[in-house]
């Protein structure tokens, strides 16, 4: 049993490579991509303030109630079970991304947040890098929908970081409607 485990986990970790080659030329707009919804969520930190971008109702709630209140949330905080790993290798291609800044960090560290914060922006891209480059025939979405807290300077650091996280794994600028899985730039087996 382990061993028919351990191949389904194979098939669904390198999915886009096993779509038959008529599928490599239709856009990537026009296939549908699994995706999870607060994708960090699996790491919520009880002991992180909480999040700038909750109302003053859970602020109050949290100081008046503290580690407990924040274990409540938690409960309703974390939509995801898997880290980042285990969903790639699940099927998972969008990720849905919450980034914020911790109040008074000297360091300016990006995290992702949702209503509490979780781990910092940089252990999570790395992860997602770690996996393409095992599974180079892999296309992945980073939609970073919510920006907490975040400045040019803290924007400016997340693009720079992308760029030396992902480098030529990133897709080049073109209309969404041209990515292909032909057009992979990672892997030339297309061609």
């Amino acid at each position: 049993m382990a061993s028919s485990h351990g191949r389904s986990d194979l098939r669904f970790a390198d999915w886009m490579a096993s779509l038959p080659q008529s599928m490599h030329t239709i856009p990537l707009t026009n296939l549908s991509i699994p995706g999870s919804h607060d994708s960090f969520s699996f790491y919520i930190d009880e002991a992180s303030p909480v999040g700038p971008e909750q109302p003053e109702t859970v602020q109050n709630f949290v100081s008046v109630f503290g580690t407990v209140a924040k274990k409540l949330m938690r409960k309703w905080l974390a939509t995801q079970t898997m880290n980042f790993i285990s969903q790639l290798e699940a099927g998972i291609r969008f990720f849905d991304l919450r980034i914020s800044t911790k109040p008074r960090d000297p360091d300016n560290e990006l995290f992702f947040a949702h209503g509490l914060f979780s781990a910092t922006v940089r252990e999570g891209l790395e992860q997602i890098s770690s996996f393409l480059s095992a599974h180079a025939r892999e296309v992945v979405f980073l939609d970073f929908n919510h920006f907490y807290g975040v400045q040019n300077l803290h924007h400016e650091k997340l693009v720079a970081m992308l760029k030396e996280i992902f480098g030529e794994k990133l897709c080049p600028v073109v209309f969404a409607q041209e990515v292909l899985l032909k057009s992979n730039t990672l892997n030339t087996e297309y061609d």
